[in-house]
This record gives C-alpha cells, sequence and structure tokens, in this order.
C-alpha cells in the first residue's frame, strides 16, 4: 500500500501524463481505501479545470501589445539585464 503523500504526488503526475499500469493499480487500490486522497483528487482536478477556464478566458480576450508598450518592455528588460 502507497502513503498518502506518494497518492498526492502520483495524483499530481497523472494530471500532466498518464501514468505507469502498476502506479494506476497502487493508486486506485488507496483511493478506494482513503477518503481523503479522494477528496484531493477532486479538488485538484476542479483547480486544473479553473485555472484551464481562467487561461482560456484572458487569451480570449487580451488585446495584442503596442509598438510602444512592446519597446517600452524590451528596454525595461535589457536595462535589468545590464543590471
Amino acid at each position: 500500500m502507497i502513503t498518502c503523500q506518494r497518492a498526492a504526488e502520483w495524483t499530481s503526475r497523472e494530471l500532466d501524463d498518464p501514468l505507469p499500469a502498476g502506479r494506476r493499480v497502487a493508486l486506485g487500490l488507496h483511493r478506494l481505501l482513503c477518503g481523503d486522497c479522494r477528496r484531493f483528487r477532486t479538488q485538484l482536478a476542479e483547480i486544473d479545470q479553473a485555472v484551464g477556464e481562467a487561461v482560456a478566458h484572458a487569451e480570449a480576450t487580451a488585446e495584442p501589445l503596442s509598438d510602444d508598450a512592446r519597446e517600452r518592455i524590451r528596454h525595461a528588460l535589457q536595462d535589468a539585464q545590464a543590471g
């Protein structure tokens, strides 16, 4: 049986990439027995969805930078790198 800490790590990773079969099985068994880890998975999925929706909204409503704004940013970055 895996620990809750390991389950949390794997739960976080599985949002980005599929887990190997053995880990999926171990995590599934752990969640069957652990309500806290089931709840953590639900909460993490809700956060992931909310962030995805916020990013999509920001991208859909963003206005492009003006040439003047781009130039000011470029100069600020150069000044920051120069020290």
